[in-house]
């Protein structure tokens, strides 16, 4: 018997219990193994790729210049309120601007993005009023 007096309990276990108990834990969690890993979607699926300059070929040393700009090209986010709204949220306050202030931004190009959708909905059923 072991006194564990700093936790205020008594621990009697016999070396056979330890070991029924290891060999039951093991077999929770063999059961519990992770599954192969799924396929990623698609949209998961973005890669930037170029040719490595001479410089980067002998120093051995890949520098790449990732900035929000870059992020958006690679992620193909087409400019406009997107693109601004992505990087008002990578820069957050980088700039020096307050936090509410950098979401009351991201709020204003949300809220001009969905007027545009609407604009082009309206737009698009004037243009087409009896849709195929």
């Amino acid at each position: 018997m072991k006194d564990c007096t700093r936790f205020n309990t008594t621990v009697d276990m016999s070396t056979a219990v330890i070991k029924e108990k290891i060999e039951h834990y093991k077999a929770i969690a063999a059961c519990h193994e992770p599954a192969e890993p799924a396929e990623k979607p698609e949209h998961y699926q973005k890669f930037y790729t170029r040719n490595l300059t001479s410089e980067e070929l002998s120093s051995g040393v890949l520098r790449l210049h990732v900035d929000p700009y870059r992020i958006c090209d690679i992620l193909d986010l087409g400019g406009g309120a997107r693109e601004q709204i992505a990087k008002k949220i990578m820069r957050w306050t980088d700039k020096g601007d307050d936090e509410l202030q950098v979401l009351a931004e991201i709020m204003q190009a949300c809220t001009r993005k969905i007027e545009m959708i609407h604009e082009d909905r309206k737009l698009n059923q004037i243009q087409n009023p009896f849709p195929t």
